[in-house]
């Protein structure tokens, strides 16, 4: 899968993961395991990336109110992490 098509395919399981269709470990380890998107960003993405999932990883071992991390707001940080990694993605495609 090109790393486009599964940034595409990760903002659709964080829809799911939202509205409580997926477990949000499975994104988890999807993002964990995707070696050819982090190879096709830079090292800056992937460090930030680490944050979130981290974090994510963490605020699932406890309930939303026992959480520093508010799970809405892990969602939309992965989000804009995503969206950036889009953008990226295109610059990077306009430049070749």
């Amino acid at each position: 899968m090109s790393p486009a098509a599964a940034l595409a395919a990760l903002m659709r399981d964080l829809d799911a993961v939202r509205v409580g269709r997926l477990d949000p470990d499975s994104i988890v380890k999807t993002l964990r395991n995707a070696h050819e998107l982090a190879a096709a960003l830079t090292p800056r993405h992937s460090q930030a990336l680490d944050e979130i999932l981290t974090r994510l990883e963490s605020g699932s071992l406890f309930s939303e109110q026992s959480c520093s991390f508010s799970q809405h707001d892990l969602h939309d940080a992965l989000e804009a992490w995503l969206t950036h990694a889009a953008a990226h993605l295109a610059r990077q495609a306009q430049a070749a």
